[in-house]
């Protein structure tokens, strides 16, 4: 069985600017790009250098606000992924 025009590949999403690029916990941080819902409709899960943060605040397709949890000092990945399951 053949089901022809049914999955569309999508761009992948990219992450442009994290601003401010550091701070602490409680810190609101504005992450800036494209896709970043990577197809899906909004962000479930968000990561600073590998620890979840405290929450994803608001946004959309290009920019969102997020407040940052408590970490040991260093630097790392910012990871979004959507409720499509696509890791920006």
């Amino acid at each position: 069985m053949t089901d022809l025009d049914t999955f569309n590949h999508l761009a992948y999403g990219a992450i442009a600017t994290v601003s401010p690029p550091a701070g602490q916990q409680g810190v609101l941080a504005t992450v800036s790009g494209v896709r970043l819902f990577g197809g899906g409709s909004e962000v479930v899960s968000v990561t600073l250098a590998g620890v979840e943060v405290l929450e994803f605040i608001s946004g959309d397709d290009t920019s969102g606000v997020i407040r940052a949890d408590i970490s040991a000092s260093g630097q790392g990945n910012v990871v979004l992924i959507s409720n499509s399951g696509s890791v920006v």
